[in-house]
């Protein structure tokens, strides 16, 4: 069975709802460099949390001895004026507490849910199939066996720094930035995608 790919408005709706669905769940913009990165760096990210939560509990414990000092000196009555809604300040911690952080777990249960959805798909329509060797034009250019696995092993390692630099991928600035009209989403987006176009007919003219 020929492969066929979706019509770009479909695309475009399924990549919409999953930024979207991302957001609703995890309360996070998308980007996979950021979960390869959560993933990658798991230990630290892990000695972070901890690091927070500790500073989180040392200000709770620092806000609770305020209030009591406060109540001590000036009384419930005095507290009451101020607040409005009497000493309880429970709702007001909350309110400015920011959202808590994904677990890196979550970022690896997507990042496989990628490779799962896609083999599954390509099973389903008869095209899965291994294949070391990428196209002729690739190899054309990079040449091949073990020369086509250095410059994909260069060509992503320059890809993970790049959006290490440009803080976000295709995704992250594409998908979450431009929805949420980020003005440095929308510069890198022009720049990834321009410079894609530039290479992809540059390359066409070289080897035409």
């Amino acid at each position: 069975m020929s492969f066929e790919y979706w019509p770009w408005w479909l695309g475009g709706l399924a990549l919409a709802a999953l930024t979207i669905l991302f957001r609703f769940l995890t309360s996070r913009t998308l980007g996979v460099s950021g979960s390869w990165y959560r993933v990658a760096y798991w230990r630290q990210q892990r000695e972070q949390d901890k690091t927070a939560a500790a500073l989180t509990q040392n200000q709770s414990a620092t806000a609770d001895a305020l209030m009591a000092a406060a109540l001590a000196e000036f009384g419930e009555d005095a507290l009451s004026e101020i607040t409005g809604n009497g000493a309880d300040d429970d709702s007001s911690r909350a309110a400015t507490k920011g959202p808590a952080a994904t677990p890196w777990t979550a970022h690896l249960l997507f990042l496989a849910c990628t490779f799962i959805g896609a083999f599954l798909w390509s099973v389903y329509h008869g095209n899965f199939h291994i294949q070391f060797e990428l196209s002729a034009v690739h190899s054309q250019l990079s040449g091949a066996g073990w020369k086509t696995l250095f410059v994909l092993f260069v060509g992503g390692l320059f890809v993970g720094i790049g959006t290490q630099m440009a803080g976000g991928c295709s995704s992250g600035h594409g998908l979450s930035g431009c929805s949420n009209l980020s003005v440095a989403s929308v510069i890198a987006t022009v720049f990834y995608f321009g410079t894609a176009a530039l290479v992809s007919l540059s390359l066409k003219a070289l080897i035409s």
